[in-house]
C-alpha cells in the first residue's frame, strides 16, 4: 500500500510547485501619413490610431516549463489613408451642388479633396454634381491622388459621357 502512495504522489504535481507568469504589453501606434478629417459639419477631427495588446502566459509544474498559447498574428496596420466619412461626405456633395456656377463648385470640390481622401466611388459621386465634362475631367485628375483605393479608380470612368474622358483620364494616370 505504501509503494502506492509513493508512485501517486510522484505523479500527481504538487501545488506549492506550480508557477504562473502572465506578460501584458500595451503598444499605442497612430498610422504613418495619417490624415485629419475636414471640419465640414461640426464634429471634430480625428486621427486614426492602433492599439496592440498582446498577453502572454507561461505556466511551470515542478520545474517543466510549459510552452505559451499560440496567438494569432495581429492585423497589419492600416495604411495611413482614411477615407472621408458618410456624412461629411454628404455635406460636402450638399456644399457643392448650392454652388451656381460650375468655375465655383470645382473649385469647392478641390478645396475639400485636397483636405480630405476619398474613396473612388465618392469620386464619381462628386463628378456626377458637375454638368460639364471637362470639369468632371479636371476634378478626376486632380481627385486621383487622394484617393484611398486606387485599384477601384477605373468606377469614375462611369461618370463620364464620352469615351475620350475616360481615355485621357488613363493616360493620365498611367504618367503618374
Amino acid at each position: 500500500m505504501k509503494k502506492i502512495f509513493y508512485l501517486a504522489c510522484l505523479l500527481l504535481p504538487v501545488a506549492g510547485f506550480s508557477q504562473e507568469t502572465t506578460t501584458t504589453t500595451q503598444q499605442t501606434t497612430t498610422a504613418p501619413g495619417a490624415t485629419i478629417n475636414m471640419n465640414i459639419s461640426g464634429m471634430p477631427a480625428t486621427t486614426v490610431q492602433q492599439t496592440t495588446i498582446t498577453t502572454t502566459t507561461t505556466t511551470t509544474t515542478d520545474g517543466v516549463q510549459q510552452a505559451p498559447p499560440v496567438q494569432q498574428a495581429a492585423p497589419p496596420p492600416p495604411t495611413g489613408c482614411v477615407a472621408m466619412n458618410h456624412e461629411d461626405y454628404e455635406d460636402a456633395k450638399k456644399s457643392i451642388s448650392a454652388k451656381d456656377f460650375e468655375d465655383t463648385k470645382l473649385s469647392m470640390a478641390k478645396q475639400i479633396t485636397g483636405s480630405n481622401n476619398l474613396t473612388a466611388e465618392q469620386v464619381r459621386g462628386i463628378m456626377k454634381l458637375f454638368t460639364f465634362e471637362n470639369s468632371k475631367l479636371e476634378f478626376a485628375k486632380f481627385a486621383y491622388s487622394h484617393c484611398c483605393d486606387k485599384s477601384n479608380y477605373y468606377k469614375v470612368n462611369d461618370a463620364f459621357e464620352f469615351d475620350s474622358s475616360s481615355t485621357d483620364l488613363n493616360n493620365y494616370i498611367s504618367g503618374h
